[in-house]
This record gives structure tokens, sequence and C-alpha cells, in this order.
């Protein structure tokens, strides 16, 4: 079984190519392969009061709407 797994991504900004990242799993054939998060995901917090950027909300849409094609999950990190 394959899985995909993203690292300390770090994603700081939607200037980022994280994006285009996103992009490019969601192109992955639809075969169930499961992506995990692992350790930091962005360069700040979110889940500290008006801390949370657009660009937060645009990845958990992604994951929302990838869930419906394959397993989304996260080991946190400390940011």
């Amino acid at each position: 079984m394959k899985i995909i797994l993203v690292a300390d991504a770090h994603a700081g900004s939607p200037e980022s190519d994280f994006e285009d990242f996103f992009k490019a799993l969601s192109a992955i054939p639809e075969d169930s392969t499961p992506v995990i998060f692992l350790g930091d995901i962005f360069d700040i917090c979110f889940a500290v009061k008006n801390c949370e950027m657009e660009f937060h909300r645009r990845f958990f849409d992604w994951c929302r709407k990838e869930k419906a094609r394959r397993y989304v999950g996260f080991v946190e990190g400390n940011r």
C-alpha cells in the first residue's frame, strides 16, 4: 500500500507554492492513497484567537474535500 507523507511542510503564506502542492496531491488518482501530514503544517499557529488566516481555512477546506476520496490524517507538531 502506498502512503503519502508530508513532513514539516511549514507553509507560511498564500504566496507559497504549497497550494500548488495541494493541487498536485488532488491530481493523484482516486485510489484511496492516504495522505498524512506530520509535524508542523504551517509556519504560524492557527489555534490562537485572531491568528487564523484565510490560507489556514483553505487548507482545511481542501482536507475536507479530500477526505471524501481518501484518508487524510495528522500527527501534530508544535505549530
